[in-house]
């Protein structure tokens, strides 16, 4: 790839979140950054909202949900209500079993039969569950998720369009219900403040018509990365912008050569420190 910015100041200030991140982490995000313009969510408060919760979710890790063996009861009453009225001997039994705590959670609910819990909990980019999501996204995304349900481990493209088609159809189905009038827009792509779009994305991962304030920290994790993440695509925007020419089908390429930019600029800035402290070191001698 060719015709890169080269000013400074164009990589200068870069997300320390986005940094942190590994090259796989890394390559999940620009999966998605990736699917997002392939569908047609155009706008960057929206994709930033989008990136912000799956972060919160899974820090861009593709894995299944984890089991709360370690989780204390009082987290556990006040996240799961369907628990609180058991004992804390009738919750440490339950909970040191993932297969029957995930089944007393989910089982019977959202076309998961009572034993189900387990198979269909949360998995991938923002913790799909239910087996109801994992057929009717599987359905539209082309891929047997109700059979294979680690697909959404196991194939970061699968994830990457399960995640953006769930929150395609949790907007389309909002519109439909005037859902969005709350937070300033009638569609997906109609967003004009992070504020908004987050608390939309937020909800609309949690469900529309779940009330109440968040009791797992998610939303202030998320809120704390949206800037960063919303800085990050605005770089990618213009780097697009200016190598239309070059880019052709290769985009998915150059979100990577950019996010792996955000590396090089950790190392300059790394360097720099070492070559002040040295600077130091000598005025101090």
């Amino acid at each position: 790839m060719t015709g890169l910015p080269t000013s400074a100041n164009y990589y200068s200030k870069m997300s320390t979140y986005v940094q942190s991140l590994n090259a796989s982490q890394k390559a999940n995000l620009a999966a998605i950054i990736t699917e997002m313009k392939r569908v047609g969510i155009t706008n960057p408060f929206t994709q930033a909202a989008i990136l912000a919760v799956v972060s919160k979710e899974s820090n861009f890790v593709w894995q299944a949900e984890k089991g709360y063996s370690t989780t204390p009861n009082a987290h556990i009453r006040e996240v799961f209500t369907s628990l609180a009225h058991l004992s804390d001997a009738q919750l440490n039994a339950l909970k040191a079993n993932d297969v029957a705590f995930f089944n007393a959670i989910y089982g019977g609910k959202y076309g998961n039969a009572a034993n189900e819990g387990y198979k269909y909990r949360g998995r991938g980019p923002n913790q799909l569950t239910f087996k109801g999501n994992y057929a009717s996204i599987g359905k539209r995304i082309g891929a047997d998720l109700v059979n294979n349900p680690d697909l959404l481990i196991t194939d970061p493209v699968v994830a990457a369009k399960a995640v953006v088609d769930y929150f395609v159809r949790e907007f389309a189905t909002a519109a439909q219900k005037g859902y969005l009038k709350a937070y300033h827009t009638t569609g997906i792509n109609g967003f004009t403040n992070l504020t908004d779009s987050l608390n939309a994305v937020f909800q609309a991962n949690r469900g529309w018509l779940k009330t109440g304030p968040d009791k797992t920290g998610g939303l202030a994790k998320a809120q704390s990365r949206i800037t960063e993440l919303h800085d990050v695509l605005a770089k990618v925007a213009t780097t697009i912008n200016e190598n239309k020419g070059a880019v052709g089908g290769g985009l998915f390429f150059l979100i990577l050569t950019i996010l792996a930019i955000i590396n090089k600029d950790k190392i300059k800035q790394s360097f720099s420190k070492k070559k002040n402290n040295n600077g130091n070191k000598q005025q101090r001698a």
